[in-house]
């Protein structure tokens, strides 16, 4: 954590788990979260507030081969239907796909992150500092909203929609 909080980017790179902890350490330290696929990590909190379009950069690598060791065929879809039929198709848990960079290979992010102006460097830091508080668990109601707020929130919402009608 002590090397997150001294950097400027922070790669999400595509684990076995969607339950990793990286993005939110990632947003806890403070550094612009640079999401790298696909496949992507997890965003969580993405239908709760969390604008990961303001706090991040996404970047698509055509040949992705190389770095996943992946023999599977990955699509970029455009919209999370209820049911995910596909695993090989990637639904981001927030639109991306117009502000999504594609590179060739991986050895081509350093040079497009170099190329980032020094304003929306700063704009992504703000959206990053501004959605930090949202990613940790308070014992109470908190304004802002915290996760267990977040998460309280959408269960009560997704009840709502599955409650039983009599």
């Amino acid at each position: 954590m002590d090397r997150m909080r001294s950097t400027l980017f922070c790669l999400v790179l595509p684990g076995d788990s969607a339950s990793a902890r990286r993005t939110s350490e990632i947003f806890m330290s403070g550094c612009i979260p640079v999401f790298l696929g696909p496949p992507y990590g997890a965003m969580p909190l993405a239908d709760g507030g969390i604008d990961y379009r303001a706090s991040s950069l996404f970047f698509n690598v055509t040949e992705y081969r190389g770095w996943l060791d992946d023999n599977m065929v990955w699509e970029i879809g455009d919209e999370r239907p209820f049911h995910v039929s596909n695993p090989w198709v990637w639904i981001p848990d927030t639109p991306v796909n117009d502000i999504m960079v594609t590179i060739q290979t991986v050895d081509e992010l350093m040079d497009h992150l170099r190329t980032i102006p020094k304003e929306v460097l700063d704009k992504k830091l703000e959206a990053v500092v501004a959605e930090r508080e949202k990613f940790s668990f308070q014992p109470y109601i908190t304004a802002p909203p915290s996760a267990i707020n977040i998460i309280l929130s959408k269960m009560c919402t997704m009840g709502h929609w599955t409650a039983p009608v009599a």
